[in-house]
């Protein structure tokens, strides 16, 4: 399952009831400031996804934008580049995928098949006008049989 502030929760899934949606993924920017919340809507054929961009105002998190994912995602002086696999689901065997961003592996768990990851870059002096490269899957990890 995964892990997010409540708060959070309940701005991504703004007035779809709580037991209709499931987060599959959350990434938060380095700098805290701002998120983006994955989630599952309805069931079978009918299921949709949504992507919520949030932003943390004083203490709250507060919702942006919300609607089909995106490639490419601005806020503020962030930006960032998100990784899902909303149109091809993994195998239930796989429990996480490693994702290779700018030289560095990430493990990012899978949620009903599904994951998200995203590179986040702040805009800074001379270097506002470019967006993060996007991130890649290198590989799965499957679920580790117990006995």
């Amino acid at each position: 399952m995964i892990e997010i502030d409540p708060e959070l929760a309940r701005v991504a899934r703004g007035d779809i009831p709580e037991e209709h949606a499931h987060v599959i993924g959350v990434s938060i920017a380095p700098s805290g400031r701002y998120a983006i919340v994955m989630l599952t809507a309805g069931r079978g054929s009918g299921m949709e996804f949504d992507q919520t961009v949030a932003e943390r105002v004083g203490g709250e998190w507060v919702g942006m934008m919300s609607g089909t994912p995106s490639s490419v995602i601005y806020a503020g002086d962030h930006r960032a580049a998100p990784l899902c696999n909303y149109m091809d689901p993994l195998p239930p065997e796989v429990e996480r995928v490693v994702v290779l961003d700018r030289g560095d592996e990430h493990e990012v768990p899978v949620e009903r098949g599904y994951f998200l990851y995203a590179a986040w870059k702040q805009d800074t002096p001379g270097n506002d006008r470019t967006d993060p490269p996007s991130p890649e899957v290198v590989r799965t990890i499957p679920t580790t049989a117990l006995g």
